[in-house]
């Protein structure tokens, strides 16, 4: 079943992001990650967001715990945090109606 992992964060070093996101999206791709959001200006409706989303999808929690605990990912989830401020980010399931088998 598939799974999102959704990330939400200000940019602190634009010149260190840009160079992480240039090597993470071949890497997410090589995870078999389908990169669906990346928006720097999103429309706020509830809340105040920060100035980064990001949503990405898997086939699976085990393929996005895969990719996200890999040893591979470690040095450029290093440069992430250090790139970014505020950050949110969390994994949710697909919606399964209450009452039917997922």
């Amino acid at each position: 079943m598939p799974v999102y992992l959704l990330f939400n964060f200000d940019v602190a070093d634009p010149k260190a992001y840009s160079a992480y996101v240039s090597m993470a999206g071949p890497m997410l791709i090589g995870f078999g990650a389908q990169i669906l959001v990346v928006d720097g200006a999103v429309r706020p409706l509830e809340g105040t967001p920060k100035a980064m989303t990001v949503v990405l999808k898997f086939d699976s929690e085990e393929q996005a715990m895969k990719f996200y605990n890999s040893e591979e990912y470690a040095p450029l989830k290093k440069m992430r945090l250090s790139a970014t401020a505020n950050n949110v980010g969390i994994l949710a399931h697909t919606f399964v109606m209450p009452g039917q088998a997922a």
